[in-house]
C-alpha cells in the first residue's frame, strides 16, 4: 500500500534540487531534510553503486547544459 504512494524520481529530484531552510529550522534539521530527499531520489532510481551516482549527475549536469 505504501509503494502507490510513493513518488517518481523526478518528484524526488525536484525535492532535493529547490529545498531551502524554513524560518525557525536549524541547518542541522536542513542536512537531515536535504539528506533523506537525496536518499529518496536515489532510492526510487536504484541508485546502488559510486558509478550508478556518476553516472546520474553527469546525466543530469549534460541535461542542464542543453
Amino acid at each position: 500500500m505504501l509503494r502507490a504512494y510513493e513518488l517518481v524520481p523526478e518528484a524526488y529530484r525536484q525535492r532535493f534540487r529547490s529545498l531551502e531552510k524554513k524560518q525557525g529550522q536549524t541547518y542541522v534539521e536542513m542536512a537531515r531534510d536535504l539528506s533523506v530527499h537525496f536518499k529518496r531520489w536515489l532510492a526510487a532510481l536504484d541508485i546502488t553503486s559510486f558509478d550508478n551516482l556518476g553516472e546520474l549527475m553527469i546525466l543530469e549536469q549534460f541535461k542542464n547544459i542543453l
